[in-house]
């Protein structure tokens, strides 16, 4: 086939995945309609529970087994992530509060467990008082009374306590600092349930417009200095170390 038909067989493949994609979301839709229903006939007070961590998980190792290349088993469950992102926002309308802003580790957290079709609410702190990031997040939500409501600046557990938020992603543990304290404290004295967790690879980078050797500060958060003090160390001995907000 010359290039002019290759691209006629892809629009003509594009065409059958629209038509699937929409179909698949019909029946998710009726999935969100017979729990709604069966919650009524039950007479729970419990809001509709439309993410499901371990029916989600057992839909990405099933595109696994099915995949015989030559898209990579993470290409596929990347591209169905984002199928059941829009599957759930179908069903309800989800709004995740995170720590830190837009582009935090617990952001990417958030969005690599719950994909880019919910609505997302950045918050300062954990509980009011001690911002904090990092490398095992966990997904806390009620199971009951989800009511989605304004995006407002307060700490990540209150906002899913007042229903403000569907679920709150913060950091749990760090493989070099261990447990987030802050984060086992208020899981202690508060309503809300630990639903998931995911566990996130740091990365860091040192960006300057001088040469290694000529620099004399550095400006991070406290836990990403706590993350790259061995390479600190041995690489710049002398520099000084200042503390910034996420």
């Amino acid at each position: 086939m010359d290039l002019t038909q290759l691209r006629q067989r892809i629009a003509s493949l594009d065409d059958h995945i629209v038509t699937l994609l929409n179909e698949r979301a019909s029946y998710s839709l009726e999935v969100g309609l017979q729990k709604q229903r069966e919650l009524k006939a039950t007479n729970a007070n419990s809001d509709l529970q439309v993410y499901v961590p371990g029916q989600e998980r057992a839909v990405l190792n099933r595109v696994a087994t099915l995949n015989h290349g030559p898209l990579s088993d993470q290409a596929l469950q990347a591209i169905y992530r984002e199928i059941m992102s829009a599957s759930i926002s179908l069903q309800k309308e989800v709004i995740v509060a995170y720590l830190g802003p837009r582009g935090s580790f617990s952001h990417e957290a958030a969005v690599n467990r719950f994909g880019d079709s919910v609505t997302y609410s950045p918050r300062d702190t954990i509980d009011g008082k001690y911002p904090s990031t990092i490398n095992r997040h966990v997904y806390a939500g009620r199971a009951y009374s989800f009511h989605c409501a304004r995006v407002c600046v307060v700490d990540v557990f209150a906002a899913v306590e007042s229903s403000q938020v569907t679920y709150g992603v913060v950091p749990f543990e760090n493989s070099t600092h261990g447990s987030v304290i802050q984060t086992l404290d208020r899981f202690r004295t508060s309503s809300v349930r630990i639903r998931a967790e995911t566990y996130l690879k740091v990365r860091q980078a040192l960006l300057s417009n001088y040469q290694l050797s000529a620099i004399k500060r550095i400006y991070s958060h406290p836990q990403a200095f706590g993350q790259v003090q061995q390479w600190l160390s041995q690489h710049l001995p002398s520099a000084e170390c200042i503390n910034v907000s996420s």
